[in-house]
Protein backbone atom coordinates (compact mmCIF):
# COMPACT_ATOMS: atom_id res chain seq x y z
CA UNK A 1 0.00 0.00 0.00
CA UNK A 2 2.85 2.16 0.82
CA UNK A 3 4.72 1.95 -2.16
CA UNK A 4 1.24 1.99 -4.29
CA UNK A 5 -0.07 4.83 -2.36
CA UNK A 6 3.64 6.76 -3.79
CA UNK A 7 3.39 5.41 -6.81
CA UNK A 8 -0.06 7.02 -7.64
CA UNK A 9 -0.65 10.08 -5.76
CA UNK A 10 3.41 10.84 -5.38
CA UNK A 11 2.69 10.95 -1.33
CA UNK A 12 2.80 8.42 1.57
CA UNK A 13 -0.54 7.88 2.15
CA UNK A 14 -0.01 7.07 5.90
CA UNK A 15 2.62 8.68 8.25
CA UNK A 16 2.70 5.24 10.66
CA UNK A 17 3.25 1.47 9.23
CA UNK A 18 2.53 -0.61 12.35
CA UNK A 19 3.46 -4.21 11.42
CA UNK A 20 2.30 -6.87 13.78
CA UNK A 21 3.04 -10.27 13.89
CA UNK A 22 1.51 -13.57 12.68
CA UNK A 23 -2.40 -14.49 14.15
CA UNK A 24 -1.80 -18.48 14.88
CA UNK A 25 -4.35 -20.71 15.83
CA UNK A 26 -4.55 -22.33 20.37
CA UNK A 27 -1.53 -24.60 19.40
CA UNK A 28 0.58 -22.22 17.91
CA UNK A 29 0.18 -23.44 14.31
CA UNK A 30 -0.22 -20.79 11.57
CA UNK A 31 -3.71 -20.24 10.67
CA UNK A 32 -5.01 -22.04 7.20
CA UNK A 33 -7.71 -22.71 5.00
CA UNK A 34 -6.66 -25.83 4.18
CA UNK A 35 -5.73 -26.89 7.56
CA UNK A 36 -9.49 -25.77 8.45
CA UNK A 37 -7.72 -23.76 11.98
CA UNK A 38 -8.94 -20.23 10.45
CA UNK A 39 -11.99 -18.41 12.39
CA UNK A 40 -14.10 -15.94 10.81
CA UNK A 41 -13.61 -12.34 12.53
CA UNK A 42 -17.59 -11.58 11.79
CA UNK A 43 -18.87 -14.64 13.08
CA UNK A 44 -17.19 -13.53 16.47
CA UNK A 45 -17.75 -10.45 16.11
CA UNK A 46 -21.74 -11.61 16.25
CA UNK A 47 -21.05 -13.30 18.64
CA UNK A 48 -19.21 -11.22 21.29
CA UNK A 49 -18.74 -8.07 19.70
CA UNK A 50 -15.80 -6.19 17.81
CA UNK A 51 -14.14 -4.25 21.28
CA UNK A 52 -13.96 -8.17 22.93
CA UNK A 53 -12.63 -9.32 19.44
CA UNK A 54 -10.27 -6.19 19.58
CA UNK A 55 -8.81 -6.81 23.07
CA UNK A 56 -7.94 -10.15 22.81
CA UNK A 57 -5.73 -9.75 20.31
CA UNK A 58 -4.10 -6.52 21.37
CA UNK A 59 -4.05 -7.07 25.09
CA UNK A 60 -0.59 -8.95 26.57
CA UNK A 61 0.85 -9.32 22.79
CA UNK A 62 3.76 -7.13 22.13
CA UNK A 63 5.53 -5.70 18.45
CA UNK A 64 6.84 -8.05 16.35
CA UNK A 65 5.84 -11.51 18.14
CA UNK A 66 3.38 -13.62 16.86
CA UNK A 67 -0.40 -13.87 18.64
CA UNK A 68 -1.81 -17.07 19.41
CA UNK A 69 -5.67 -16.40 18.97
CA UNK A 70 -8.17 -18.48 21.79
CA UNK A 71 -12.20 -17.79 21.62
CA UNK A 72 -12.10 -18.61 25.14
CA UNK A 73 -10.06 -14.81 25.94
CA UNK A 74 -12.23 -13.28 23.34
CA UNK A 75 -15.37 -14.60 26.14
CA UNK A 76 -12.89 -13.53 28.75
CA UNK A 77 -13.07 -9.45 27.41
CA UNK A 78 -16.60 -9.97 26.26
CA UNK A 79 -17.18 -10.65 29.88
CA UNK A 80 -14.92 -7.76 31.01
CA UNK A 81 -16.59 -4.95 28.72
CA UNK A 82 -20.41 -6.18 29.87
CA UNK A 83 -19.12 -5.55 33.77
CA UNK A 84 -17.46 -2.07 32.76
CA UNK A 85 -20.46 -1.30 30.89
CA UNK A 86 -22.66 -2.38 33.68
CA UNK A 87 -20.34 -0.45 36.29
CA UNK A 88 -20.71 2.75 33.78
CA UNK A 89 -24.71 2.62 33.63
CA UNK A 90 -25.02 2.36 37.54
CA UNK A 91 -22.33 5.22 38.10
CA UNK A 92 -24.84 7.64 35.36
CA UNK A 93 -28.28 6.45 37.15
CA UNK A 94 -26.67 7.62 40.60
CA UNK A 95 -25.27 10.55 39.13
CA UNK A 96 -28.50 11.37 37.48
CA UNK A 97 -29.13 14.92 36.81
CA UNK A 98 -26.23 16.60 38.18
CA UNK A 99 -23.60 17.71 35.78
CA UNK A 100 -20.52 16.60 36.06
CA UNK A 101 -17.31 18.87 36.70
CA UNK A 102 -14.96 17.78 33.89
CA UNK A 103 -12.81 20.33 34.56
CA UNK A 104 -11.75 17.89 37.63
CA UNK A 105 -10.16 15.80 35.05
CA UNK A 106 -7.60 17.84 34.09
CA UNK A 107 -4.11 17.33 35.64
CA UNK A 108 -3.02 19.44 38.65
CA UNK A 109 -3.35 20.01 42.64
CA UNK A 110 -5.03 23.33 41.72
CA UNK A 111 -7.88 21.91 40.09
CA UNK A 112 -8.89 19.24 42.51
CA UNK A 113 -8.03 21.81 45.15
CA UNK A 114 -11.28 24.01 43.69
CA UNK A 115 -13.48 21.26 44.61
CA UNK A 116 -13.46 21.26 48.60
CA UNK A 117 -16.00 18.86 48.68
CA UNK A 118 -14.35 15.95 47.42
CA UNK A 119 -13.63 13.21 49.33
CA UNK A 120 -9.67 11.91 49.84
CA UNK A 121 -11.02 8.82 48.11
CA UNK A 122 -12.70 10.87 45.06
CA UNK A 123 -9.46 13.12 44.83
CA UNK A 124 -7.09 9.51 44.75
CA UNK A 125 -9.51 8.04 42.14
CA UNK A 126 -8.88 11.22 40.10
CA UNK A 127 -5.38 11.25 40.31
CA UNK A 128 -5.18 7.77 39.29
CA UNK A 129 -7.34 8.08 36.27
CA UNK A 130 -5.42 11.10 35.51
CA UNK A 131 -2.17 8.84 35.36
CA UNK A 132 -3.91 6.24 33.85
CA UNK A 133 -4.73 8.19 31.04
CA UNK A 134 -1.20 10.05 30.28
CA UNK A 135 0.68 6.63 30.39
CA UNK A 136 -2.16 5.26 28.06
CA UNK A 137 -1.18 8.32 25.46
CA UNK A 138 2.45 7.77 26.00
CA UNK A 139 1.60 3.53 25.28
CA UNK A 140 -0.19 4.58 22.22
CA UNK A 141 1.86 7.59 20.84
CA UNK A 142 5.13 4.59 21.37
CA UNK A 143 2.46 1.76 19.55
CA UNK A 144 2.96 0.07 22.58
CA UNK A 145 -0.72 -1.29 22.25
CA UNK A 146 -0.15 -4.69 24.58
CA UNK A 147 0.01 -2.26 27.75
Amino acid sequence: MMIMGVEIMHELPFKHVYLHGMVKDTKGKKMSKSDGNIVDPLGIIDKYGADALRLSLIVGSTPGNDISYNEEKTKYYWRFINKLWNASRFVMKSIGDKKIPFDLLKLGKKIFKEHESLHDFDLWALHMLNDTIDESAKCFERFNLGE
